[in-house]
């Protein structure tokens, strides 16, 4: 454990100097991090509860249908465990610097020996890169329909970043993210003829490592399996589709409480944005790269001066909210872990 920490060390000193980069940034572009009390005050109560309440539930949605990820490999995999592993991971996603908590779910689950690490990590790259097209298709479409400041900022604030290049990112991202999506099923449907060519290539130089190598692929490619079961591949979809519709609206809910008049494909580019944003390894609890992704995407529907006020609100509100949802996620998921007994299967 202790050479784990000392390991961890450099990385969380990076995601600090990242941290304190981005608050100097948003200083010398003019982008408050915390909002005037006078404007603060305008923003009630309710909604920033069913904001919490919106994004909570989905949070839990998200975290269950990992469910059917994990049915094809693990049939009798436990759902409340896995609902409770899903809460603990995704609030260690958010709170650890640079993304370090993206190993919590598939540690955690690999320690009850149904589902191995690397199948765990298979389903989760899976379920990231559905995840990834449902969002970048949705943005992309989003950007389409709603109304832009025109012609577009070439400044974010005060930043020479001219914010132009925000829809054509959207789009180089939608379609990275369809291309993943085609790659990974076609290693899924070719996983046989892959794991043949590693074996030959790798044999060649180590048989020790062309086996090691084989079986990963193979666990990788397990991971997946879900692909051939269209009743699980349905559930995860259309428990997808329902979880970011609760973010969207979510979203809308406090834009508008805010006193932004935003519409709902204003406030679903937003989400997106920010996804795209926080995609990228950053500080402890997603700091400033947060921020900086929540003001790109408010400064191409709205005045800067708007931004300024009541758009250093949501932010401020949006980030507040999601630091303690994230929290009692971790909470939540381990009180729910505890609570149900592990069931130590034999390796698969």
């Amino acid at each position: 454990m202790g050479k784990m920490m000392r390991g961890a060390g450099p990385r969380v000193l990076v995601s600090l100097l990242i941290a304190v980069g981005f608050v100097w940034l948003l200083a010398r572009g003019g982008l408050p991090l915390v909002p005037r009390r006078e404007d603060l005050a305008r923003i009630p109560i309710w909604a920033a509860l069913c904001f919490v309440a919106l994004n909570l539930t989905s949070n839990v949605l998200r975290s269950y249908r990992w469910v059917f990820l994990l049915r094809p490999i693990a049939p009798h995999v436990q759902p409340t465990r896995v609902l409770g592993i899903g809460l603990m991971g995704f609030g260690a996603i958010f709170l650890a610097p640079l993304r370090m908590g993206e190993v919590v779910r598939p540690f955690l689950l690999s320690q009850d020996r149904e589902v191995s690490f690397t199948q765990a990590t298979g389903s989760i790259v899976a379920e990231r890169v559905m995840d990834g097209v449902f969002l970048t298709l949705a943005t992309s479409a989003s950007l389409l329909a709603a109304t832009k400041v025109s012609p577009l900022p070439s400044r974010l604030g005060d930043l020479p970043l001219p914010l132009a290049t925000v829809p054509a990112a959207v789009l180089l991202a939608t379609l990275a993210f369809c291309g993943l999506f085609f790659a990974m099923t076609a290693f899924y449907l070719a996983r046989g003829w892959a794991q043949g060519v590693t074996r030959r290539l790798v044999g060649s130089v180590s048989p020790r490592a062309a086996a090691w190598a084989e079986r990963t692929l193979q666990q990788l490619a397990q991971g997946l399996s879900f692909l051939r079961s269209s009743k699980n591949l349905a559930a995860f979809v259309s428990s997808t589709v329902v979880c970011w519709l609760l973010a969207f609206f979510a979203q809308w809910l406090l834009l508008r409480a805010a006193g932004l008049p935003a519409t709902l494909a204003q406030a679903t580019a937003v989400v997106g944005i920010l996804g795209l944003g926080v995609a990228v390894p950053a500080g402890p609890g997603l700091f400033g790269a947060f921020q900086i992704a929540s003001f790109s995407g408010l400064c191409l529907f709205f005045p800067i001066e708007d931004v300024r006020a009541e758009g250093t609100v949501l932010v401020f509100v949006s980030y507040v909210s999601y630091l303690g949802l994230n929290v009692l996620s971790l909470l939540l998921g381990s009180l729910v872990v505890a609570a149900t007994p592990r069931r130590v299967a034999g390796r698969v």
